[in-house]
């Protein structure tokens, strides 16, 4: 009883902590805030509170932000938190919503976070390059997610790399990753969710990014429909996964075909 006692204790004063921070982070007191962490520098995984503080008060927020990528580079973020903090760098230095003045953070904090593509954890992959993408959107790493569709061991972190692909070289009409995707497509022997990422991402290049959001408003209806019809008649939920095929443009494809051939844009 003492031992449980004593750990709801610890709790208690831990919740207590955390709660005084996030006050003093609404409050923009960024002294209160140096010296809390200063005491303890695991109120940064409390919650957001690098989060907490980008929209009002960017300061503390590059103050947080900094002790985040500092311990990143010194490898003193725990397993536990290590996913929420690469998270919460991405936000902070956000191409369009990160605070004012975070490009400097950004730029130093691209290849610490870059270097956990490689990580054994397809959750910690995965969260990184939605950083890179969606959070930076650092087109360079267009050729790098190439490499991960297809080498990753992780079939939802290559599809997610695909998508990326597409995301990154949107309206660009880039012949090197038309064809790569094209391949994908193409090939019967990939899953059909990585053949369906690789039409999604080619539209998304050729026709941009509006195109590709209301190919996935269609393919999100036709989906339902086909689950409703497949309920009806006892099939399996396969029928209802390859529905985005009936959506494909086949005249699209193969203008993107020719014009990575011939090289007509």
């Amino acid at each position: 009883m003492r031992k449980m006692s004593h750990a709801r204790e610890s709790s208690d004063k831990k919740t207590e902590g955390a709660r005084s921070f996030f006050e003093a982070i609404k409050a923009g007191d960024l002294e209160t805030v140096r010296r809390m962490i200063q005491s303890d520098g695991d109120l940064l995984f409390y919650g957001s509170p690098v989060r907490e503080a980008i929209d009002y008060y960017p300061e503390i927020a590059d103050f947080l932000a900094r002790i985040e990528l500092k311990r990143l580079k010194e490898g003193s973020v725990s397993r536990e938190h290590l996913y929420g903090a690469i998270h919460d760098l991405g936000e902070a230095a956000h191409s369009k919503t990160g605070y004012r003045g975070c490009e400097s953070l950004r730029a130093e904090a691209e290849p610490v976070v870059a270097a956990f593509l490689t990580d054994d954890d397809d959750q910690i992959r995965y969260i990184v390059m939605s950083v890179l993408a969606l959070h930076w959107d650092l087109k360079h790493y267009a050729q790098v997610f190439q490499s991960m569709a297809q080498t990753d061991p992780d079939e939802f972190v290559r599809q997610m790399a695909l998508s990326n692909v597409g995301f990154l070289l949107r309206g660009s009409r880039d012949r090197d990753a038309g064809g790569f995707l094209l391949g994908i497509f193409r090939d019967p022997v990939q899953p059909g969710d990585m053949r369906e990422e690789a039409y999604e991402s080619l539209v998304e290049i050729w026709q941009g990014w509006n195109a590709a959001q209301a190919l996935r408003v269609r393919k999100r209806g036709q989906k339902d429909v086909r689950r409703a019809e497949a309920e009806r008649a006892g099939e399996g939920f396969e029928a209802a996964q390859n529905a985005w095929e009936a959506l494909v443009d086949w005249k699209f494809v193969a203008q993107v075909e020719q014009a990575v051939t011939d090289g007509d844009l």
